[in-house]
């Protein structure tokens, strides 16, 4: 039995626990510690949502091996501490800038800010896309000791990251792209039925009339004439009171 330069049992006492989001996962998985595993849950997860779609297949966890570029040390693979995401699209030695855009690159880093140990601040994850050496933008490690990672697995756990500027600008903007579909078909909903009312209540008002020119007809001392005209006015007055309110909410401005 050995162990990784930072001290995790390597190949890990705990075993190996399967880690992934939506049908990819780190093959055969992650160390088999729900404080590990976690942490790696949440960051293949944010990877996936909001960096790029994770392929099956693709991603690699555990493997008892030498470090690819330390051949003298155990890679932390061999601890079951490290994935490889998409490794085929970000190959070991290729500069980090060829396989991701500024805008991946800056999201990454976010994600990694995401989970720190809150006793210190620290990352738990080392990306090796940040590597001055040798670049492996495939591969993420923890680069903490296990009470560390513990204590963000907790703060995981509760699932209250506070979304930085350019975080909430990017989701404002998701949100208005879903939502914008959403309000036009209900504008235009409401203007159908607004339309319709009108026409409803216009014909009221040429019923109205032509109820009073029934009443004039009767004549004055037949007892169903005073019946006609109170039906008339009813029926004029709710018809006015209609194109009023309508008349109102077609005047009111749109508010975004």
């Amino acid at each position: 039995m050995g162990s990784t330069d930072n001290g995790y049992s390597a190949p890990p006492v705990e075993g190996i626990r399967q880690c992934g989001w939506d049908g990819a996962y780190a093959v055969p998985g992650v160390k088999d510690w729900d404080p590990v595993w976690k942490c790696f849950q949440y960051l293949m997860r944010e990877f996936d949502t909001r960096v790029e779609w994770l392929r099956p297949g693709w991603c690699w966890g555990f493997a008892y091996r030498a470090n690819a570029n330390n051949p003298n040390a155990l890679s932390r693979h061999s601890g079951a501490i490290a994935v490889d995401l998409n490794a085929p699209l970000h190959p070991n030695g290729v500069p980090t800038s060829q396989v991701f855009t500024s805008a991946q690159r800056a999201t990454i880093n976010r994600i990694l800010d995401e989970v720190r140990c809150p006793c210190h601040g620290n990352r738990v994850f080392r990306w090796g896309g940040d590597y001055t050496g040798t670049p492996d933008a495939m591969h993420f490690e923890i680069n903490v000791p296990p009470l560390c990672v513990t204590n963000a697995s907790r703060n995981l756990d509760k699932e209250e990251f506070t979304m930085d500027a350019e975080t909430k600008k990017e989701m404002r903007e998701l949100l208005v792209d879903l939502l914008n579909p959403m309000k036009q078909a209900s504008v235009e909903q409401t203007q159908r039925i607004m339309t319709m009312e009108r026409q409803s209540a216009e014909r009221d008002l040429k019923q109205a009339r032509l109820l009073r020119a029934v009443a004039k007809s009767l004549g004055v001392e037949n007892p169903n004439r005073q019946d006609v005209e109170k039906e008339a006015d009813d029926l004029e007055s709710k018809a006015k009171e209609s194109i009023k309110r309508l008349d109102e909410m077609e005047a009111q401005p749109d508010h975004d």
